[in-house]
């Protein structure tokens, strides 16, 4: 029988995996591969191209990644300069586990306007989809095969985090912070009840963890990670961890968790450098990245074949041209 290389580098021809291989157990082992790999392989014949393109096969392969507890098939997207748009990926399972990985220089759909760009470009990362925003342009923008979809220019004012088919944002009131979620296919808007923190933070942050609803709020001390496990119950919010100030470092917030492992350690940025936490001994490393450290900004997302302009919960293509 045929054995998956370990390289990917040399792909079989179809005659490898023999005629008695059910086409199931074809597509199994192919759902599990990367999709630099799965790119190639399409190229092999026609039966390949049409099972890797089919919309079914890119709805198994993401749930496959994304319930990948050792991050083989996530990366991270790095911005190493708030100067310019250049932007890098690098494998996360090579960070994590200090290897070399061959990073990767991407080229971003969309340009700065101007020479200094201090503004984020990332707006949201969902189902290996990243959301690009500079000024008035908008882009959605898959990494992995670089792929991308222009949106009508609009203004973007504030991120809204997607968790459970609904938005989620924060808004800061004169002497109040509340959660407002809006429910895309019930066209509602809620408030979401918050965790019960320390009343002397001075920043909030949402993002997503396994799929459910995360909040990092802290001071010039001190960080929590929130996490809500039952979609809209107060009482589900659970205290992950409290994350101290680097040592020897200013009280520059951190980012949202870029990972958290199954031991408990937390992957995050703080000022211009990775954070490798251990709550079990409240040890801090500091991870590098070849020729992107420091960084100005990172997101995490994991690989895909998911087209911008298609739905990845029913696997429909929502336009054919992109």
């Amino acid at each position: 029988m045929w054995r998956i290389r370990k390289d990917h580098q040399i792909p079989p021809s179809c005659d490898e995996f023999g005629p008695n291989l059910p086409p199931e157990l074809i597509a199994a082992i192919l759902s599990r591969l990367p999709v630099k790999s799965l790119l190639r392989f399409r190229c092999i014949c026609k039966s390949w191209r049409s099972l890797i393109s089919h919309p079914k096969f890119v709805k198994t392969h993401l749930s496959l990644a994304s319930i990948n507890t050792a991050y083989t098939h996530h990366r991270l997207l790095l911005r190493r300069d708030y100067r310019t748009n250049d932007v890098k990926s690098c494998s996360l399972y090579a960070v994590l586990h200090e290897r070399s990985d061959n990073d990767v220089e991407l080229d971003c759909p969309i340009k700065t306007p101007h020479r200094y760009w201090f503004g984020d470009l990332f707006v949201g990362c969902c189902d290996g989809l990243v959301c690009i925003a500079i000024e008035r342009e908008v882009c959605i923008w898959n990494p992995s095969t670089r792929k991308s979809k222009s949106l009508e220019r609009r203004a973007i004012t504030w991120r809204g985090t997607f968790v459970k088919r609904a938005l989620h944002w924060i808004v800061r009131m004169k002497s109040n912070v509340i959660i407002v979620s809006l429910d895309l296919a019930k066209e509602t808007f809620a408030e979401v009840l918050q965790p019960d923190y320390r009343d002397d933070r001075w920043y909030e942050t949402l993002f997503v963890l396994n799929g459910c609803l995360g909040m990092l709020c802290g001071n010039n001390a001190c960080a929590d990670i929130w996490v809500m496990k039952q979609c809209g119950i107060r009482e589900s919010w659970t205290n992950l961890v409290v994350i101290p100030r680097v040592p020897y470092q200013s009280g520059y917030p951190y980012s949202p968790p870029l990972c958290i492992l199954k031991n408990g350690e937390i992957l995050l940025k703080n000022d211009l450098h990775l954070v490798r936490y251990n709550p079990k001994d409240g040890k801090f490393s500091y991870p590098t990245i070849h020729n992107c450290s420091p960084c100005f900004s990172a997101n995490s997302y994991v690989e895909s074949l998911v087209l911008p302009c298609m739905d990845a919960d029913s696997g429909v293509q929502l336009q054919h041209r992109y």
